[in-house]
């Protein structure tokens, strides 16, 4: 008998663990509407119930000069922009050639300090950059788009490639997905048994740090 209660409690033990301890997941995305991306996925082996623990940071940098190349580079030191996010350009006297006021255009991540720009989401996820073939004269500046919203969701899966959205309780309420108006923390959680189930998160505008804090069993 006391063979079987350890073993029990052991047993207990791994499987608690096995939830509390996921490594967690860090992510940084930006994008406009229709933009999605899931985190990763996590196995739970048909679980009944599952819980997850998000946390969003609205990180939209902040608006400053910057220059142009004709090489299609843009420099802007520690600009902590993201492939995707929506930016307009304007000037003090003439924009880099390729470039126009009040128009958006997105961000294609080169580096710390260096981006170019594209037409389109599409085009910066390809990623095809604007041709710039001068460099303007004044003094450049460019403006990020600021956080206008995103939602959260669980899906899951049984075969760990096509995914369904999962019906979850979110801020106490029974709906298919919690909305994202600034930095917050989310909790969401699902009773139906799946395989797989992964957050999947898509962005109206502006750009956001998106991380799995816990995943439990509830």
């Amino acid at each position: 008998m006391k063979l079987f209660l350890s073993t029990l409690i052991l047993l207990t033990l791994c499987v608690a663990t096995s939830f509390a301890q996921v490594p967690p997941v860090q992510t940084a995305s930006t994008g406009e509407f229709a933009y999605s991306q899931a985190l990763a996925a996590t196995t739970v082996g048909r679980i009944d119930k599952y819980g997850v623990h998000v946390a969003v940071t609205n990180v939209a940098p902040a608006a400053g000069t910057f220059t142009c190349a004709t090489t299609d580079i843009c420099t802007k030191t520690a600009h902590g922009y993201k492939t995707g996010l929506k930016i307009q350009a304007s000037t003090t006297t003439t924009l880099p050639a390729g470039l126009s006021p009040t128009t958006d255009y997105y961000v294609i991540y080169l580096s710390a300090n260096t981006f170019s720009l594209a037409a389109s989401l599409a085009d910066a996820l390809v990623p095809t950059a604007i041709d710039i073939t001068d460099t303007g004269t004044g003094t450049h500046t460019i403006t990020p788009t600021s956080l206008a919203g995103a939602t959260l969701k669980l899906q899951g899966s049984m075969d760990g490639t096509n995914y369904a959205d999962l019906p979850i309780k979110a801020s106490g309420d029974v709906t298919k997905s919690g909305t994202i108006t600034a930095t917050a923390n989310f909790y969401l959680w699902s009773d139906y048994p799946m395989n797989y189930v992964r957050v999947y998160y898509t962005l109206t505008a502006g750009q956001l740090s998106i991380s799995e804090v816990a995943k439990v069993r509830p």
